[in-house]
């Protein structure tokens, strides 16, 4: 039977997963070199599985969330978020990677919610907050094209709450004319 997730030898087992494929540390790489190269299924399977025995490994987790919205896998990758938000709500990293695959998904409002999550325990986080800005930007267009100028309005009112310098104004000024 399986050792208890956690316990020594589960945390062993998931070490050896992780280690099977050589391949795996393409998700370590800061260029992404695997944008170009797909990791084999049983490498993603293994990795996935690694987390059962060892559910606290949240870098494998954001790793994988990643690689999977790169890959526009965002059944994968939304699947994958839902756990470590469950296993970590406050933790910047995974409300970092929620914050893009939302934006990923054009999911405009989960987006602003995750980024002013984040802005919450890091408000001087610029990515999160130029992504809160083109969220409710996005949204304000959405609802331009929908007809519906009254929800517009206030979305571009809620990024001009976020918006800074020229770039802001002018994006704002740009909507506000449409």
């Amino acid at each position: 039977s399986d050792p208890a997730p956690g316990s020594d030898d589960a945390l062993r087992i998931a070490l050896i997963q992780r280690r099977l494929d050589s391949r795996w540390h393409l998700l370590d790489h800061p260029v992404r070199p695997y944008e170009t190269e797909q990791l084999p299924l049983e490498t993603l399977a293994q990795l996935e599985q690694s987390l059962h025995f060892d559910p606290n490994d949240r870098p494998t987790y954001t790793r994988l969330i990643a690689y999977y919205r790169d890959k526009k896998r965002m059944k994968d990758a939304r699947r994958l978020l839902d756990r470590a938000l469950q296993r970590w709500p406050g933790e910047v990293a995974v409300l970092g990677e929620a914050l893009e695959t939302a934006l990923a998904g054009a999911a405009f409002k989960k987006a602003a919610g995750f980024a002013s999550r984040l802005l919450e325990l890091d408000p001087i986080n610029s990515r999160a907050r130029d992504s809160l800005l083109e969220a409710h930007l996005a949204h304000a267009h959405k609802q331009i094209r929908r007809g519906r100028r009254d929800l517009a309005e206030r979305e571009l009112g809620a990024a001009a709450d976020w918006g800074r310098g020229e770039k802001a104004e002018a994006k704002l000024g740009l909507l506000r004319g449409f």
